[in-house]
């Protein structure tokens, strides 16, 4: 294959890998635009502005101390169809390394973020238990307490509940989100969309009884959160089931 057909290859390959890079450094990151001395006279100037900023984002996200003089020399090189130092062999093995240097170091990040979060909710719920000592822990991580308690069989995953709520977020008591007076009451499969605290939570129950739910993002909405619901939020549900049926 000659150096033409070899450097359009790399052409098309590192279009696909730096608008990956790209879309991902806009998913996860934001920039402040403020106003510089950099007067962009027209379309031309502001597209390659727009380039050059996304370029710069996506490098950022992978977290490496790249070398910039190197990089616009490449760039540089490939506009102008220079014959390249790298083979193909060379080529597809750096950018395997470089993908792989991005998963991790995303990763990291994130351990990092869980761990920080963890942290702060263990002293919320360590507050919560002492200014009120009818809070309990469930061994599987969230807290509750049992503001009425109904009579009969507890429900089950796979049956369906009939249930009224009300959400809030744990940090500043804010309403999220409620059945009461505004829609009638949720009736729905145990085990079946509901977020995985909830579901652990109305097995507890039975018919009557009125709990309230305390719990850490991780058996929450994690780390997407909701329309909503920030990312990493930990939040607590007043849940009154009335019936449940196979």
């Amino acid at each position: 294959m000659d150096n033409k057909k070899i450097n359009n290859m790399k052409g098309v390959r590192l279009f696909f890998v730096t608008a990956a890079v790209i879309g991902l450094s806009v998913a996860v990151s934001s920039c402040k635009r403020q106003g510089d001395t950099v007067k962009l006279k027209d379309f031309r100037d502001s597209v390659s502005w727009a380039i050059g900023e996304n370029t710069a984002q996506g490098m950022k996200t992978i977290g490496y101390d790249f070398d910039m003089d190197m990089v616009l020399r490449a760039m540089k090189y490939t506009m102008q169809g220079k014959q390249q130092p790298l083979s193909e062999t060379e080529y597809s093995e750096l950018l395997s390394k470089l993908a792989l240097m991005m998963q991790s170091n995303m990763k990291a990040e994130q351990q990092k973020t869980e761990s920080n979060v963890a942290e702060s909710e263990a002293k919320m719920f360590a507050d919560l238990v002492a200014k009120d000592a009818s809070v309990v822990k469930a061994p599987e991580g969230f807290y509750y307490k049992v503001i009425k308690q109904g009579k009969g069989e507890k429900v089950k995953i796979g049956e369906v509940a009939v249930f009224d709520y009300k959400g809030y977020i744990l940090k500043d008591n804010s309403l999220i989100d409620q059945t009461y007076e505004v829609r009638d009451p949720i009736e729905t499969l145990v085990g079946g969309t509901m977020f995985k605290g909830l579901q652990m939570g109305l097995s507890m129950m039975n018919a009557g009884s009125i709990y309230r739910f305390y719990f850490p993002s991780s058996l929450a909405f994690g780390a997407t959160g909701t329309e909503d619901i920030p990312p990493y939020t930990a939040i607590y549900y007043d849940v009154e089931l009335h019936s449940f049926h196979p």
